[in-house]
């Protein structure tokens, strides 16, 4: 706590410092962007907040960019989150090596999905979970133009999975990347990666792009098999994590591949086409049940964008193979297969002086089936299911006066299967009270609809049971009770019953261009969300009772005669002891326990404020610091509810950076801290201790074809642990060699 205080003293004492330099410099600035630095004030722009190309001191909401040169310096890495982990609100846990729980403002946990992550408008996510699978994203990271991060309710414009806000990857285009790259990427872990990228064409032809990358290491996982690494193996009284029937696996690999073609006809049209696959064999990852080992991956993708001046269009298609994914817990498989098809459409236009219209519907189809093609059986679903998603949404941009903007947005989302009619408004007031100056009000809506395992899944926790004795009481009257065949199955179960959860918040935001040199922003939010849904958590075994009541209590076959019903009830109420009202009937009629489900509960709110400060003391320095604070409410609770529904989020946090980029040599030191917190989802309940971590990434041009670079992650090998349930993270430092023609 004092390490905290006296960093946010160290970053007011620089705000106050630096805005009174701006005040002694308030002519000098009038004198309009050109004297400022390309990287500060106006000059940033950005798309994601307004859904168009706007500055950022304009938008209407809390956003961050990671600009290229950032994304450069940090490519090494290949992992994606690195990318943003510094931006002030974001909650990031790193769980594994390629594994990384990603959420803003509170409630994380793993396979994370309330905040919509794209890649030039396609969304990667795993449709099941609603979550990234962030091991598959294999392209190569300088591959990246920018990355921006939004933070707040973003369903006015982005639909269910943007509650908490937006991660926007936008990738170069072949023209702005013509030539060749190789990167040979080699250091501990055993790690080995290959990226190459070819692009080239000309106006008249087109412009076309290859893309290629290969990822060998090893891994931060492993084994729980009788010990464990931070906590007493369970079971325990005590925080303990749970023992393991299978082994992770000792290595990760990987590929990918995509190819893409650009063709613009001047200002009147652009067509973009490209697909591509990647693949993740290896790689282990945190959720709910237990950790689990990707053993085999595949996706496939595609998209097509049509655009003229004031409209365009895109179609996107998301394919995931997944026939063996290991439960570690239950060493059973768990196989996830996915199609969506995603069309989108919309139009940006000026109507008349003052008014700015941006406008656009959706349509998303997919299909999700858990099929063991070993077994023949589901592992995840009862069946194979199929959803179908069209939205609408509208946002009108008001220039009121010369110093003021107001922005009125709003969608209209529906779905077959989980939700109907959902409207997510959004207003937002921009006032400049001075140059390059901007205070922001903000009232967000938005909803979060459970996912496909929320509501449906149908997963095994834990080796069945013997029961097929009991089906000796059912046999002498000709009815089968479902006990003779294979153990009955001890399951983790959606919850039918799940309604939609929804989420209102309030924001004030400022922004600030100090002098010539130093960017301000400062963020203060609440937010308030009802029919919170919550993790998996015990049936039966909380305060809160029977949580999923669309599970009833067992019943006997209606074609058993009572007495034998009876006698039936009593036998395994005598063979499973505690464990029999945890007995119930699955969608056709055979019995199996339902030991985990997922709840939906009262109110919970959570305030905190985000601030941050980006200083160029000379054209080469970038200073950064930024710290952030978090708080979390039950509005309304029950008795020991505040043990179970914890945000899995620190209340304070503190980044800060410091980057030379020279002719030659480019160098970042970063560095960021997170206090300590409580952490509870499904199996894994326990404390995260305060941690800190350093990255270091630095590289030196030899020649306009030759670059070598080093990028070392958690530079003092703290190793430490990010999620409770979590591998331990230690040092991973990594050199490259880049060659370009």
């Amino acid at each position: 706590m004092t390490g905290l205080r006296r960093c946010c003293l160290v970053v007011l004492s620089v705000v106050v410092a630096l805005t009174v330099h701006s005040d002694a410099q308030e002519s000098e600035i009038a004198g309009g962007p050109a004297d400022t630095p390309s990287h500060f004030g106006e000059s940033i722009t950005v798309t994601t907040a307004s859904r168009h190309r706007e500055h950022a001191v304009d938008a209407p909401a809390a956003i961050s960019q990671i600009s290229g040169a950032e994304i450069e310096r940090r490519a090494a890495s290949s992992q994606v989150p690195k990318l943003i982990e510094h931006t002030p609100g974001l909650e990031l846990t790193q769980s594994g090596l390629y594994d990384f729980n990603v959420n803003i403002r509170g409630f994380n946990g793993p396979l994370s999905r309330r905040v919509v992550v794209l890649i030039d408008g396609r969304d990667a996510s795993i449709p099941f979970l609603g979550a990234q699978e962030w091991a598959a994203f294999s392209l190569p990271l300088d591959d990246l133009d920018t990355v921006e991060v939004v933070r707040g309710p973003s369903a006015a414009l982005y639909g269910s999975n943007a509650s908490s806000g937006v991660v926007n990857l936008v990738t170069r285009a072949p023209q702005s990347s013509v030539g060749g790259m190789l990167r040979l990427t080699a250091g501990e872990l055993e790690t080995f990666n290959l990226d190459t990228r070819w692009a080239g064409g000309a106006p008249r032809t087109g412009w076309w792009k290859l893309l290629a990358g290969r990822r060998s290491s090893g891994t931060f996982a492993v084994a729980r098999r009788g010990a464990a690494e931070y906590a007493a193996p369970c079971p325990s009284s005590a925080a303990c994590l749970p023992q393991e029937a299978a082994e992770p696996a000792a290595t990760v690999e990987g590929w990918a591949s995509s190819v893409r073609f650009d063709k613009d006809w001047g200002e009147r049209s652009a067509l973009t086409l490209e697909a591509g696959t990647s693949a993740v064999d290896g790689a282990t990852v945190l959720t709910n049940l237990g950790r689990v080992t990707l053993d085999e991956v595949d996706r496939l993708w595609a998209r097509a964008r049509f655009s003229q001046p004031h409209w365009s269009s895109q179609a996107t298609y998301n394919r995931r193979d997944a026939p063996r994914q290991t439960n570690l817990s239950s060493a059973g498989n768990l196989a996830l297969d996915s199609d969506t098809w995603t069309l989108e459409a919309q139009t940006d236009r000026q109507l008349g002086a003052t008014l700015r219209l941006v406008a656009g519907g959706a349509l998303r189809r997919e299909t999700i089936d858990s099929l063991d093609p070993a077994t023949g059986a589901q592992t995840l679903l009862f069946e194979a299911v199929t959803d179908e998603v069209r939205a609408l949404f509208a946002q009108l941009e008001w220039q009121a006066s010369a110093h003021t903007k107001l922005f009125v947005a709003g969608r209209w989302d529906d779905s077959d299967r989980f939700f109907d009619d959902q409207i997510s408004p959004r207003a937002s007031l921009v006032w400049s009270p001075r140059p390059r100056h901007t205070l922001r009000l903000s009232y967000n809506a938005g909803f979060q609809a459970a996912n496909y395992a929320e509501k449906l899944a149908q997963a095994d926790v834990a080796a069945g049971l013997a029961l097929q004795s009991h089906e000796e009481l059912c046999a002498p009257f000709g009815v089968s009770c479902g006990f003779g065949g294979a153990a009955t199955r001890r399951l983790a179960v959606g919850n039918p019953d799940l309604g939609i959860e929804k989420v209102r918040a309030f924001e004030v935001g400022y922004r600030a261009l100090l002098g010539r040199n130093a960017f301000l922003t400062l963020d203060l939010y609440r937010s308030d969300n009802d029919e919170f849904i919550t993790d998996l958590l015990p049936e039966l075994v909380t305060p809160l009772g029977d949580i999923n009541q669309f599970f009833a209590p067992y019943r006997p076959p209606p074609e058993l005669p009572p007495a034998a019903a009876a006698d039936l009830l009593a036998a395994l109420e005598r063979s499973l002891g505690p464990l029999a009202p945890l007995l119930t009937n699955n969608l056709d009629g055979d019995p199996f326990l339902a030991l985990l489900t997922y709840g939906s509960f009262g109110a919970v709110s959570t305030h905190g404020a985000e601030l941050a400060v980006r200083y160029a003391p000379t054209p080469r320095w970038t200073l950064f610091a930024s710290t952030s604070t978090f708080e979390f409410d039950l509005e309304r609770s029950l008795p020991g509810l505040d043990q179970i529904l914890l945000p899995n989020a620190p209340r304070y946090q503190a980044r800060a950076s410091a980057a030379y980029t020279g002719e030659r040599l480019s160098v970042e030191l970063a560095g960021r801290w997170v206090d300590r917190f409580a952490w509870s989802s499904g199996a894994f309940t326990g404390d995260v201790p305060a941690y800190s971590t350093f990255d270091l990434a630095g590289s030196y041009r030899s020649s306009h074809r030759l670059t070598v670079a080093l990028q070392v992650s958690n530079l003092f090998d703290n190793r430490h642990y990010e999620a409770f349930g979590g591998d331990l993270i230690s040092r991973r430092a990594l050199g490259s060699l880049t060659f370009r023609w």
